[in-house]
């Protein structure tokens, strides 16, 4: 009886054991693709002289569904494009998705003494908070709620 329940279990970690193996292979398939896709972009760019400003927008929409050791080649990327167009305004991204400063009047993050300063609204409402602004007091109607808003 002990036999045939030591077989059991046996049979049950090898089979829990492929399962695993076929997930890290969908995993590692997954990045493998995300890595060509990205440096298949890297040569277009090189070879055709992509439009630097159209490679960044590119990157940033292949961001959003890329796996997270992919979007820091991604985050790696964007950032040397910046550097060689010598665009120095700090991006900010939320569930994969670039928050969109132009949305708040065009006011984007700086750096000040060495502390990174980013506009309260757009940053609370990409984390799905749900703002009014009451002016005669200067502040929010009744503070700040946060709701589970869908980003898209």
């Amino acid at each position: 009886m002990q036999d045939k329940e030591d077989a059991q279990k046996d049979e049950h970690v090898k089979d829990k054991d492929r399962d695993d193996d076929r997930d890290n292979d969908r995993i590692n398939k997954g990045r493998d693709y995300n890595k060509q896709y990205l440096e298949n972009k890297k040569r277009e760019r090189k070879e055709a002289k992509i439009d630097a400003k159209g490679f960044l927008k590119e990157l940033k929409a292949f961001f959003r569904f890329a796996d997270l050791i992919t979007r820091k080649d991604i985050l790696a990327e964007i950032a040397q494009v910046k550097r060689e167009l010598m665009d120095f305004t700090i991006s900010a991204f939320f569930r994969g998705v670039e928050i969109d400063f132009d949305r708040y009047d065009g006011v984007r993050p700086v750096i000040e003494n060495d502390r990174t300063l980013a506009p309260v609204r757009a940053v609370l409402e990409a984390l799905g908070a749900d703002l009014t602004w009451k002016n005669d007091t200067r502040s929010t109607a009744d503070g700040v709620s946060c709701s589970q808003k869908s980003t898209g």
